[in-house]
Parts: structure tokens; sequence; C-alpha cells
């Protein structure tokens, strides 16, 4: 069964992966893309999806949309990201020749549920204001759509301020709007988190916890799950989220006769694991978990998916030479 698709973003290297998963599974008819403003201006987000749409050589239409927030002012994660949001060291993808259609991008997810009505899923992962517009514009939208599956949101810490996560915090009114739209959402949200160590030859150690990734939770890992499981001799890369830091963690991991190297402050593209998590998102948003247990559950069914291809695929991408 094929499932008709809709994509709602803001690029981002992490949406650039997921886009690219979707489009290259069968199972998906990815009907189009829908850009807001979010990770950075809309001007910049359209611009890496129209890059990645040429290099995919992906025929699917491409939409501008809301280039601020239903109120205030906009929200960006250059600061983090860099300016227009890739994600990387001045890395960007080649200038696109292609242009976007016409026509705005709540219009057109409009279209596409009323051509595919009870069969279209939106994949909403940006600040949800293109999709808040399109309910408000098309109140039936809710019951056109089979689902929206949202990455966003948390109930009990951010990681964009200390209580609010960002795709949330962009457009809180929008969010309000899509919430109490009475529509079928799922939300992978901050509540749920996985920790792991990914080697040449497979995902090392992995732990999932509810909550976000502290001090606390990263030392439970390393010593409950990646120290009994390290080799002397092996090197283990770690970017600078602050707590891989945290005091006796270097120790511990040299004790065990490694090497630690931490990369250039966010640097995804030198780590690896970051396309071995996009892989995960992407599987987990396919399967669509309601429930703790069931999220549980299929982060370790996504997890045993990881082939050998694709983790010698990410380290030659990151720049390892593999032995």
């Amino acid at each position: 069964m094929v499932l008709a698709l809709w994509i709602d973003t803001d690029p981002g290297f992490d949406d650039l992966a997921a886009i690219t998963l979707a489009a290259a599974r069968p199972e998906l008819n990815l009907l189009g893309l829908g850009l807001v403003v979010g990770n950075a201006p809309l001007s910049r987000t359209l611009d890496n999806a129209l890059r990645l749409a040429q290099v995919l050589q992906l025929e699917r239409p491409v939409y501008g949309g809301c280039d601020r927030p239903i109120l205030g002012h906009a929200e960006s994660a250059e600061n983090l990201l860099g300016l227009g949001a890739p994600g990387s060291l001045d890395r960007r993808l080649p200038p696109a020749t292609w242009g976007s259609e016409p026509g705005h991008a709540a219009l057109e997810l409009i279209r596409a549920a009323q051509t595919y009505p009870g069969e279209l899923t939106l994949v909403a992962i940006a600040p949800l204001t293109n999709v808040a517009l399109a309910m408000r514009l098309e109140p039936q939208l809710p019951e056109l759509l089979q689902e929206i599956v949202l990455m966003g949101g948390s109930t009990n810490q951010g990681n964009h301020t200390a209580a609010a996560e960002f795709n949330i915090y962009a457009d809180p009114e929008a969010a309000a709007v899509v919430f109490g739209s009475g529509a079928r959402i799922s939300m992978f949200g901050l509540n749920l988190t996985t920790i792991g160590a990914l080697s040449c030859t497979g995902m090392q150690a992995a732990m999932v916890f509810t909550g976000a990734t502290d001090k606390t939770a990263f030392l439970t890992f390393l010593h409950q799950v990646l120290l009994p499981t390290l080799r002397p001799g092996q090197i283990v890369v770690m970017d600078n989220l602050g707590a891989h830091r945290t005091r006796g963690v270097q120790p511990a991991i040299e004790a065990a006769g490694c090497t630690v190297i931490f990369t250039l402050p966010y640097s995804p593209e030198f780590n690896p694991i970051e396309g071995c998590w996009s892989k995960v998102k992407a599987i987990l948003r396919g399967i669509a978990a309601r429930t703790r247990e069931s999220l549980t559950q299929a982060i370790a069914s996504a997890l045993d998916l990881i082939m050998l291809q694709d983790i010698q695929g990410w380290f030659n991408h990151a720049g390892y030479c593999l032995g």
C-alpha cells in the first residue's frame, strides 16, 4: 500500500535528511513540500529545499509558505545551526537553478488533502504556522487528513528554552490551533530520548529513557551501557554537548584504554551517528507509535534496521577512513 505524504518543513540538516529518506521509500508517495520560517528565514529554508530537490532530482512541487508566525517575531536557530541553518561548517548543497512552484504552501496542502480525502498523512517537522493557516482557511482539513505526524513539543522540558521545544516555541499560537483542531496527531517530542554509540560494525551501545540528555542521564549511559562494551585502543568521538563534558567522562573512557576526541562545536557532518539518528527518525515516523511502550519497541526495531552498508556510508561521508 502506498501512503500519500505531504511534508511541511524548515530545513535544517535534519529535515533535509528526512526528506531524502522519504523520497527514497517506494511505499511513500511524496506529493509535495511546504516551506515555512523556522530554523532560518523562509527565503533560506526554501533555498535549502530547492537545493536538495535538485540534487535528488526530486520531481515533486516545492511551495513557499509563511514567512512569519501568527503573532510576534520570527524565531531562528541560525545562532546554533549557522547561516541558512545547514548545520554544517559552511558546506552547502550546490546552488539551485530550480524555482519553487507558484502558490502558497497552506493552500496547496488543502488542495492535496481534498485530492486524497482521508488518505493524506501530513508530516510536520517545523513550526506549525502553515498548518494552522490551512486549518483556518479550510475548517474541514482535520477531517480530510488521515493523520498529522509532527516533530515537536515536550511535557517536561525544552531545547530552545528551559521549558519550550523550538518548533512549538517558534509559533505557539499555531500549535494551539493544530492541537485543538481535533485532527489525529502523533507527536514526537522531547520526552523519550535515545543515547547511542555507533561503531564501524554496528550500534555498539544504546539506551532509551524518559526526558532529555543531561549530566545524570549521560553518566548512567556511560557507566552502565557504554563502558562495558569498550575495547582498549578504540577511539571515542563525541560532539560538544555539555553532558559529554561532564567531569569524570573523559577519565573513565581513558581508563578503559580508549582515546577521546571532541569534534568542533556543532559539526554534525563529522559525526557518523547523525546519519543513524536521521534514519531512525524516518522509520519511527512511518511506525507512528502512540504509547511509550510501543515507541520504545519501535526504537529497538529501528535500530535493528541499521545495516552495515548504512554505517560504512555514514563513516565515509564524515571523512573517516575504515580499514
